[in-house]
């Protein structure tokens, strides 16, 4: 198990076919709202299937077979962590090269997002910028995320 969080589990995993290494978050079902407005994690869902950006975490299959009772998320293993652990494990801060591209890998994540898909991330913190193998930035978390559209940019915001 990789972690828990507010609405289930996020385990490691190995593909079958590819043999690659993947996150399966388990979401209860249970832990979803039924009544009233948009849970966040079906949200975050429904963002993550249009986005396809190098920076932004990507969902490769939702699997919700309505027998069981959890919905899995099959997304990219990003095992370097987060950037808060990154900043809480460096006794005088982070290198300064190091940030530099930390905030360029950033910005073309936002700029995607803000641009190209019309969201807004809305919960951009060291939290929810995971590392990758590589240890390239990758935004996660979009739980909190907003459409908008271009003649209603009063919703944009970080």
């Amino acid at each position: 198990m990789l972690g828990v969080g507010q609405y289930g589990k996020v385990y490691k995993a190995e593909d079958q076919q590819s043999f690659e290494i993947r996150a399966i978050k388990a979401i209860e079902r249970k832990r979803l709202k039924r009544i009233g407005g948009e849970d966040p994690k079906v949200h975050e869902i429904q963002v993550l299937k249009k986005m396809c950006h190098r920076h932004v975490v990507r969902l490769h299959e939702v699997i919700d077979d309505p027998q069981n009772s959890k919905i899995f998320l099959v997304m990219d293993y990003l095992p370097g962590g987060t950037i808060a652990d990154k900043i809480a494990a460096s006794e005088n801060g982070l290198d300064l090269v190091l940030v530099k591209k930390y905030f360029r890998q950033l910005v073309s994540a936002l700029h995607y997002c803000d641009e190209v898909v019309n969201i807004s991330h809305r919960d951009v913190k060291p939290e929810n910028m995971l590392l990758d193998r590589d240890g390239d930035l990758i935004l996660c978390d979009f739980g909190v995320s907003q459409f908008f559209n271009s003649e209603n940019d009063i919703l944009k915001g970080t």
